[in-house]
């Protein structure tokens, strides 16, 4: 008697939720990057065929799958997590080291309602520096950081706007508008770096402009 079962335990101080789609390749790196006794991972899945639902598993992640969209997987992902602090990240995305201090910092304000780092890619052309350098202005300035950022916030503020709108482009900007009505966003002195699958797109594009 007396002894606490496992459910007893409470549950980790923040959760870092994976949208994914097809994302076999990344997977394993963007875990392994998050991993943190701290921590406990959701990887909302959009109905992946490439077994990135079996490889999150096998990586020790909570698998929660429904209809592939951005704003309906963090939302459900959102819903399975059970922590104080949510952390929202895309598949493609490295968090900084001690990423967990950066988070715990930021939000020990009571008027921070929202974090999230600075942006940064793995690619290095003139182009990208100034889309990184753009992205990380609006982010300070205008308060609007995107979702490459990691964008990370308190659980029950998170539910009090009622999640991510549900729209097919830009649901990370329209929450960052919602938080900032609300209080502070704060972007974290450390970048989270994307691995820039979608940014060549953008850069090999502005290139032939």
């Amino acid at each position: 008697a007396g002894d606490k079962s496992a459910y007893d335990v409470p549950p980790p101080f923040l959760w870092v939720i994976f949208h994914a789609y097809n994302a076999a390749r990344q997977m394993p790196r963007s875990v392994a990057a998050a991993a943190s006794p701290d921590v406990e991972f959701i990887v909302s899945d959009g109905g992946s065929t490439d077994g990135t639902v079996q490889i999150a598993n096998s990586l020790g992640a909570r698998i929660v799958s429904g209809r592939r969209g951005r704003a309906g997987q963090q939302n459900r992902g959102a819903a399975a997590a059970r922590g104080e602090v949510l952390l929202f990240l895309n598949v493609d995305t490295r968090l900084p080291r001690n990423y967990v201090n950066h988070v715990f910092e930021t939000l020990m304000d009571r008027q921070t309602r929202m974090g999230a780092f600075r942006f940064a890619t793995r690619i290095h052309t003139p182009a990208m520096r100034c889309i990184a350098f753009c992205t990380n202005l609006r982010a300070g300035w205008l308060k609007l950081p995107c979702g490459d950022q990691g964008l990370f916030l308190r659980q029950r503020d998170f539910a009090a706007i009622g999640g991510f709108p549900e729209v097919s482009l830009a649901e990370d900007l329209y929450l960052s508008r919602r938080m900032a009505s609300k209080g502070r966003i704060v972007i974290a002195p450390a970048a989270a770096v994307s691995s820039g699958r979608r940014w060549r797109h953008l850069d090999r594009k502005s290139t032939r402009l």
